[in-house]
């Protein structure tokens, strides 16, 4: 009776188990749908992922042209200029939201009388120290004061520091004999070799 049942286990299991011809058909299949051969949404990935690779290398790119060029010559650079009007009591806003901030400097340049006069906060850095310490130079267009003849105001950098913010101030009765604010221009100076420069979209 053993006997018997297993040779009828066998004979079943031979009847289910596919022969090597279809093996090697359905197991060659599964690897080219695994492998994208057969899968026809394999090229859109592909070509998403080469441009995530080419969107990485222009990044990369733009990294090294800007890294060379800091180290063929420029001895520095201005990253950010913030310009402010401030009330009289020398604030540019009330609170530390930037939406406050916004609506407080809305205010102050539609009052004039409500000025105390401006201020801009400009970040710098500078490569190297040198013999001669940077300074920083604020050119104002204004109602009084024409591009061929700016308002012009410097402010020398802290001695030894190659970073950093430093503000730029306008008081009250110079703001209001230049007039209303045009255009504005930042430039970082060693000497009298300009580095840098950063400028309003109106200059």
């Amino acid at each position: 009776m053993s006997k018997f049942c297993g040779l009828a286990g066998r004979q079943v299991l031979r009847k289910r188990l596919p022969s090597k011809a279809h093996k090697g058909a359905g197991i060659g299949f599964d690897a080219g749908k695994k492998s994208g051969l057969f899968d026809r949404t394999a090229p859109a990935s592909v070509g998403a992922m080469w441009r995530i690779v080419g969107r990485t290398l222009s990044i990369l790119a733009a990294g090294v042209l800007a890294s060379q060029a800091l180290a063929a010559g420029t001895t520095g650079r201005i990253v950010k200029v913030l310009p402010h009007y401030v009330d009289l009591q020398g604030r540019h806003t009330l609170s530390p939201s930037l939406f406050e901030r916004d609506a407080y400097q809305a205010l102050l340049r539609a009052h004039p009388d409500r000025q105390g006069g401006m201020r801009f906060d400009v970040r710098w850095k500078t490569r190297k120290a040198s013999g001669q310490a940077p300074v920083l130079r604020l050119e104002l267009v204004t109602a009084q004061h024409p591009k061929t003849r700016p308002l012009v105001i410097e402010t020398p950098l802290p001695p030894g520091r190659r970073t950093g913010w430093t503000p730029i101030r306008i008081d009250r009765s110079t703001l209001l004999k230049a007039g209303n604010l045009i255009a504005w221009r930042v430039s970082l100076l060693e000497g009298d070799q300009p580095l840098h420069t950063r400028q309003s979209f109106l200059w």
